[in-house]
C-alpha cells in the first residue's frame, strides 16, 4: 500500500480564491463566457457519500424551475451546519470523482437537509440527484456484503454546463398541502 487514501466518490467542498487559492486543486468549471474557469477547492472535504442520504428533484417554491433535495445524516449535520454558516456567500462545490459537477453559493446554513436551486434544467437536476443517491448507496453496498458494481452506473458523461449560478440553503420542510 502506498499510503493514499481512499478518496470520497462524491465531495463537498468550499470553493477558495485569492491568495488562499496558492497551491490548491482546481477543477474546470466552464461557463458560456469563460470555458477555461477553473476553480480552486479547499482540502477539506465538508460533506461525502457517507454524510448524505436520498437525494430528489423537485420544482423551486419561488421559481418553479427543477432544484435537487438533498437529505445529511445528523452526525454530519452540525458540522455542516457550522461550516456553511461561516461561509455564507462563498460557493460550494460537488466534486463527484474528481469532477465539479455544481457549484452554488452558499445562501444559508444548512444542517439536515440542503437544496441546489438555480437554472438546471430538468435533466440536469435528475443528474444531480442521481449522483448523490448512486454515491450514497455504494456506502450501503460497501457496508453489507454484496459487491458492490464496479462503475456501471452514474458515470455518464456529464453535461457541460452546471448550476455555476446556483445556490444551496437549507431545505424547509413543506407542510403537506
Amino acid at each position: 500500500a502506498d499510503g493514499k487514501t481512499e478518496q470520497p466518490l462524491l465531495q463537498f467542498r468550499l470553493v477558495v480564491e485569492g491568495p488562499e487559492a496558492e497551491g490548491k486543486t482546481r477543477v474546470p468549471a466552464p461557463t458560456e463566457q469563460e470555458p477555461d474557469r477553473m476553480l480552486a477547492l479547499a482540502d477539506e472535504v465538508w460533506l461525502s457519500e457517507n454524510d448524505l442520504s436520498k437525494a430528489v428533484v423537485r420544482p423551486d417554491d419561488q421559481t418553479g424551475k427543477p432544484s435537487v433535495v438533498f437529505g445529511i445524516k445528523p452526525d454530519a449535520g452540525e458540522r455542516f451546519k457550522k461550516l456553511t454558516g461561516d461561509n455564507i456567500g462563498k460557493l460550494l462545490a460537488l466534486v463527484y470523482k474528481g469532477k465539479l459537477i455544481s457549484a452554488p453559493r452558499i445562501a444559508a446554513p444548512i444542517s439536515t437537509s440542503g437544496v441546489i436551486s438555480g437554472n438546471s434544467t430538468q435533466e440536469e437536476a435528475e443528474e444531480i440527484a442521481a449522483l448523490i443517491n448512486g454515491a450514497a448507496a455504494s456506502t450501503e453496498a460497501a457496508h453489507s456484503d454484496a459487491k458492490p458494481s464496479a462503475d456501471t452506473g452514474g458515470d455518464q458523461s456529464l453535461p457541460e454546463r452546471w448550476l455555476f449560478d446556483g445556490v444551496i440553503e437549507e431545505e424547509v420542510e413543506l407542510k403537506e398541502k
